[in-house]
C-alpha cells in the first residue's frame, strides 16, 4: 500500500515539474507565436519591402524593328525568373501589362514553360512547341528577348534553350544557337558597312532613343555595333555614338550632328571626355539635355573599366538648362525605361 502511495506521489511531482518547465519556456519566449518561414527567392537576391521587384524585361517594339528594355514592378514570387518569362508570353495578361507602351510580347500565345533551372550561371529553359510559332522574320528578336531578360538576373550569364525537352542548336528561321547563349551575341546587332573580316572585330554597345505608341513614350535602346578591330576601344565607342544610329531604323540621337571628340582619358574607373561646342546646339530643352547626357553615360559605362563619366565642352565645364552639370561625375543608372 505504501509503495502505491509513493509511486502516485512521484507521478504527481513529475507532472508538476513538466508543467512548470512549459510555463518557464513560455515566459522565456515571450509567449510569441512561431514565425512562418520566408518563401525561397532567386539565388543571391533579397526581397524588398512589400515583396515587389523592379524587373527588367525585353520586348520588341510594335513593328518588330528592335528590342527594348522595359522595367516594371511585379510581385516577387518564388521562381521569379519563370514569372518574368511568363510576362513575355502573348495573351490577354501580357497585352494588358503592355497597354500603351508601344511594345509587344515576344513569345507566341499558348507557349508554356515546361521547366527552368538555374545553376552555376547557366539558365536552362524548356518551352512547349508553341514557342516556335513566332513569325520567322522575328526570330532574332525572340531569341534576344529571352537571352537578355534572363541575363538581367545576377545569377545568370548563359542560357540554354530547349523545346519539348530537346536542346535547340539552331532554330527554324536559321538562327544558330549553339550549346549555350551569352550576351556576346549582342542586342539589336549592326555590322559596319564594308566589314569583311569578321575574325578581327570589336563589338560596341551604343545607346540611342526612340518614341513608341500612341503616347509617343520615350525609350533608350541599346545597339551592338560591330566595327573593325581597334586599339582604342573607348575612343572608337564614343566616335561611333557621335555618328548616330544607322539610317532606316526608327532610332534617333539627342546629341546634335557635327559633335566631335576633342579629348578623352580613362583612369580610376572614370572616363573624362571633351566634346566640341556643337554639343550645345541641342534642341528640346531639359528633356533633350537629359537624354543626350544619358546616352553618353550609358554608352561609356558599358565599357569594362568605366563606372563614372565627366563631360566637358571645348575643355570647359558646362551646366545644361541650369540643371545638369556635365563636368560632375555621372554614374550609370541602375535601371532604364522604368514604367511610367
Amino acid at each position: 500500500m505504501r509503495k502505491k502511495i509513493f509511486l502516485g506521489l512521484m507521478v504527481l511531482l513529475l507532472m508538476a515539474f513538466a508543467i512548470s518547465c512549459s510555463a518557464l519556456d513560455e515566459i522565456r519566449n515571450g509567449d510569441e507565436p512561431p514565425q512562418e518561414p520566408e518563401q525561397p527567392l532567386e539565388e543571391g537576391e533579397e526581397a524588398p519591402a512589400g515583396r515587389m521587384r523592379l524587373t527588367t524585361f525585353y520586348y520588341p517594339d510594335g513593328d518588330g524593328n528592335f528590342v527594348v528594355p522595359y522595367a516594371r514592378e511585379i510581385p516577387w514570387v518564388e521562381g521569379i525568373a519563370r514569372s518574368t518569362l511568363e510576362h513575355m508570353i502573348d495573351g490577354e495578361y501580357a497585352q494588358n501589362f503592355l497597354s500603351g507602351t508601344g511594345l509587344k510580347p515576344p513569345f507566341p500565345a499558348g507557349t508554356r514553360i515546361k521547366g527552368i533551372t538555374i545553376k552555376e550561371g547557366l539558365a536552362r529553359v524548356d518551352f512547349s512547341r508553341e514557342f516556335l510559332e513566332y513569325p520567322p522574320e522575328e526570330e532574332r528578336l525572340v531569341v534576344t528577348c529571352l537571352l537578355y531578360a534572363l541575363t538581367e538576373f545576377t545569377t545568370v550569364d548563359r542560357v540554354e534553350l530547349q523545346v519539348e525537352g530537346e536542346k535547340m542548336a539552331y532554330l527554324p528561321g536559321g538562327t544558330v544557337i549553339g550549346e549555350v547563349m551569352s550576351r556576346d551575341r549582342g542586342v539589336n546587332l549592326e555590322v559596319t558597312e564594308g566589314l569583311n573580316d569578321l575574325r578581327r572585330v570589336n563589338r560596341l554597345v551604343l545607346y540611342f532613343n526612340t518614341r513608341l505608341g500612341e503616347e509617343q513614350r520615350h525609350y533608350f535602346v541599346p545597339v551592338t555595333r560591330i566595327i573593325p578591330e581597334t586599339g582604342d576601344l573607348a575612343r572608337a565607342t564614343l566616335e561611333e555614338l557621335l555618328k548616330g544610329p544607322r539610317q532606316g531604323v526608327p532610332l534617333y540621337s539627342a546629341i546634335p550632328a557635327g559633335v566631335e571628340l576633342l579629348d578623352m582619358a580613362i583612369g580610376e574607373d572614370m572616363a573624362t571626355v571633351s566634346l566640341s561646342g556643337e554639343l550645345l546646339d541641342y534642341r528640346g530643352g531639359l528633356e533633350a539635355a537629359e537624354h543626350l547626357t544619358a546616352q553618353l553615360v550609358l554608352t561609356l559605362t558599358d565599357l569594362p573599366d568605366v563606372r563614372q563619366v565627366r563631360i566637358f565642352v571645348e575643355g570647359q565645364p558646362e551646366v545644361l538648362e541650369d540643371a545638369i552639370p556635365l563636368s560632375e561625375a555621372h554614374q550609370r543608372p541602375v535601371t532604364i525605361n522604368v514604367a511610367q
